[in-house]
């Protein structure tokens, strides 16, 4: 498989996952409670955060084995990863420039601010959630995240050739 082809394929995936959250809250509006739609929101952003976390990992672990890296480094990346999660966008570039440097300036000069901040935001909403704190989110603005964390997959794995 070529990389444009791994990097549509994880990328494609993240917007059937997104796409299947987004639709399970719009036919929750049929029932006009307004708690379950919010409720459903909210459980889409903490979903959407670990699809994302989950199409990191894979399109580095594919780099490691597409490249055949010698194994103990293939260990140690995998351990290392397993640990890892909310991969704010900082995180994410400095990630990369680990393996190495031009990546991380590839995907800092490929997205604007916005973009960014989609995937930030995202991130910060599910971890305020996942720590009790009450958030409040729409559906319209979960849709925008969703369009900025599918662009970072595709272009991460555009650029892991």
């Amino acid at each position: 498989m070529s990389k444009s082809t791994t990097s549509q394929k994880f990328s494609q995936e993240f917007r059937q996952k997104s796409q299947q959250i987004l639709s399970v809250i719009e036919s929750s509006k049929k029932s006009e409670d307004l708690l379950v739609e919010a409720k459903l929101v909210e459980y889409g952003c903490i979903e959407m955060v670990g699809f994302f976390d989950r199409e990191i990992k894979k399109l580095i672990f594919n780099f490691c084995e597409k490249e055949k890296t010698n194994q103990y480094i293939t260990n140690y990346v995998e351990k290392t990863l397993d640990k890892s999660s909310n991969f704010k966008t900082d995180l994410l570039i400095n990630l990369l420039k680990k393996f190495n440097t031009q990546w991380g300036e590839e995907i800092k000069k490929h997205f604007d601010h916005i973009a960014k901040e989609q995937v930030n935001s995202l991130i910060t909403v599910r971890n305020s959630l996942a720590h009790g704190e009450e958030i409040r989110i729409t559906k319209q603005k979960l849709e925008e995240y969703s369009e900025g964390v599918s662009s970072f997959i595709e272009k991460v794995g555009e650029i892991l050739r």
